[in-house]
């Protein structure tokens, strides 16, 4: 059994090395860490007993609806059930107002905005839309998303939209109300 979970972890480390190298460079709008679980995930708060963890850097916050984790710049990740995916970026507001969040999961999540549960589903579920408005003022803002994936499909769509504005925007996309910042480290 531990020549198997010995094989099995190496599988997964030299998928890391591959990806790493195949994957064009994207702009480094959000930092993502995904780690699988060694017991089955079931809730966003669940205890996480990881097996192994690997992070990247993505441009927009589109993971795709399928079988398989896939990012719609980078493509499939090799992952299909039990591991969280954490999501950090920082934005700028140049329109001061009130924002609605949409995010499109199968299974649960939780986003977080300056450290505030804006939008919350902890539970598996289908692929489906849910909303949160936050008031936001002009100036630097943190964001922080946790995500699981349980067993069957996945994804993970964010979008925001000013209030009273024409256009939803994906998260990382050019929006003259709210600039994504390069994700270098945690704001202070």
């Amino acid at each position: 059994m531990k020549r198997y979970l010995l094989l099995f972890l190496c599988l997964g480390l030299l998928g890391i090395v591959a990806r790493k190298m195949y994957f064009q460079e994207v702009e480094r709008n959000f930092k993502v860490v995904i780690s699988k679980s060694r017991i089955p995930v079931q809730h966003v708060d669940a205890p996480r007993d990881i097996l192994y963890s690997e992070s990247l850097h993505v441009d927009v916050l589109r993971f795709e609806n399928s079988p398989e984790l896939t990012h719609y710049t980078l493509g499939a990740l090799g992952l299909r059930s039990d591991y969280f995916l954490d999501v950090y970026g920082n934005f700028e507001v140049r329109e001061p107002g009130s924002y609605a969040f949409g995010v499109k999961s199968d299974d649960g999540f939780r986003l977080l905005v300056d450290g505030t549960v804006v939008l919350d589903s902890p539970n598996p579920r289908e692929f489906a839309l849910s909303y949160g408005e936050v008031v936001l003022a002009k100036g630097k803002h943190s964001l922080e998303i946790n995500y699981f994936q349980g067993k069957g499909s996945q994804g993970l769509i964010v979008g925001f939209q000013l209030r009273n504005s024409d256009r939803v925007y994906r998260l990382g996309e050019a929006s003259p109300f709210l600039q994504i910042l390069p994700y270098e480290r945690d704001l202070p």
